[in-house]
């Protein structure tokens, strides 16, 4: 099937760049026409496009534009992000997929010294990227890492949580709640590492699943991830994920594909939080705010 598209990217108000498509099925050709400070320059892109001739169309345009170092980090932050969701009015949350050079990321984020493993090193940038990605004026340049590893603002504008996995990265703020977050992939790696983080209870919870192999999966990995997004929730290290965190009642099933996860964290006095998960495809992700 063939189709045609004609498209403009505008920087202000004037066209900055037009863009033609044609393909046919999945794959696609197309013509890009940039203005720099009036002058016009012709880029020819070929493309296969995995689920629609506009998401193609973006593929192309960002590619062009950021192979000539363009200033369009907005329309870039666009096609990258995974997922995006705001929580509320001061909460927010995304997932990135990390598909960019690290470059990219130094451009903007500065690199932590004690992060030397290449592929760390992207995860590491890409999550601190995020962070302006929620909110423009996080202060990047101000967080520090604590003894724990936990990294912090000092004067709480506000409060935060990073986590990698794979080619993803995600991130939570806040300016007014205390949040974790977390997102795993959904591996059979889970299966062999369950008797480090699972309580009896909750093995016997997921044991109602053993008859679906995939469900049981995924559900062990959210509980995980759950653990995971309370453990840096908490911040300060020295938990155990047998006993000071501990689902509390069934997950329940919401309208929107969130699932609500009680949980019980026992440290001290006993407090009862209630964390949200999703399952995506290839990952779960689970947060806490409080």
């Amino acid at each position: 099937m063939l189709f045609g598209i004609q498209d403009m990217l505008l920087v202000g108000s004037e066209p900055f760049a037009q863009v033609n498509i044609v393909g046919i099925a999945s794959e696609a050709f197309a013509v890009i026409r940039l203005n720099f400070d009036g002058a016009f320059f012709d880029f020819f892109q070929y493309a296969r496009i995995r689920q629609n001739h506009v998401l193609g169309l973006i593929y192309i345009c960002c590619g062009v534009l950021f192979k000539c170092r363009c200033n369009v980090r907005f329309l870039i932050s666009t096609l990258a992000l995974f997922y995006q969701h705001n929580i509320n009015q001061t909460t927010r949350l995304a997932i990135w997929r990390i598909e960019e050079p690290e470059e990219f990321f130094l451009s903007s984020v500065s690199l932590h010294q004690d992060v030397t493993h290449p592929y760390k090193r992207l995860q590491h940038l890409a999550g601190r990227y995020l962070l302006p990605v929620l909110f423009d004026d996080f202060p990047l340049e101000e967080i520090l890492v604590a003894d724990t590893r936990k990294p912090y603002l000092p004067g709480e504008k506000y409060h935060f949580s990073i986590s990698h996995c794979g080619n993803y990265a995600a991130a939570i703020a806040s300016s007014t709640n205390r949040v974790g977050i977390d997102i795993e992939l959904v591996t059979p790696r889970i299966e062999r590492i369950s008797p480090k983080f699972l309580s009896e209870e909750e093995k016997a919870y997921l044991a109602q699943w053993e008859l679906f192999d995939q469900l049981q999966l995924e559900m062990t990995t959210v509980i995980w991830s759950a653990k995971e997004a309370v453990y840096k929730w908490y911040g300060l290290g020295g938990l155990d994920f047998k006993t000071h965190m501990q689902l509390s009642g069934p997950l329940k099933y919401k309208s929107n594909q969130w699932m609500e996860i009680p949980f019980r964290f026992n440290l001290g006095q006993p407090l009862e939080v209630q964390l949200e998960a999703k399952i995506f495809e290839p990952l779960v992700m689970a947060y806490l705010v409080t």
